[in-house]
């Protein structure tokens, strides 16, 4: 079920050609948590501290894309809230990119996302490996 979400909103995210070049202003999450709704389906830009680092198994990402690997979970944290990431991996190159670190610093982009069904509602930020920038500690 969750690499079925991850695999439908990597679309979304790769065809929104994310950039952290952009001049989307840095959000905190207490701001962004604030206005949830206001943010909904939005792209938007936050920075914090990388904490609950999960792995996921590689999945078939379908068409040209074949095997996605390295796709991970993980909770960003600014001092102001928290809110979980999924990071869509890359699609037939198993370890070309390392996932972040517990306790690393990063900024990202993705897509903010509120389920208000089912038994997930926490909000979300959906993005890929190619948003997530290591900032030096």
């Amino acid at each position: 079920m969750l690499l079925r979400r991850i695999a439908c909103v990597s679309v979304i995210v790769w065809g929104l050609a994310l950039s952290l070049s952009s001049a989307e202003p840095t959000l905190s999450l207490g701001s962004l948590l604030g206005s949830a709704t206001s943010y909904q389906a939005h792209v938007v830009t936050v920075r914090g501290t990388a904490k609950e680092i999960q792995r996921l198994p590689a999945f078939f990402g379908g068409g040209k894309c074949g095997m996605v690997h390295d796709s991970y979970l993980f909770t960003l944290e600014d001092g102001t809230g928290s809110v979980r990431v999924e990071v869509f991996g890359v699609c037939r190159m198993a370890g070309a990119i390392a996932p972040v670190a517990d306790g690393e610093e990063v900024q990202l982009q993705g897509l903010f996302i509120v389920h208000y069904s089912g038994v997930d509602t926490a909000p979300l930020i959906y993005t890929n490996t190619f948003a997530v920038k290591r900032l030096a500690n």
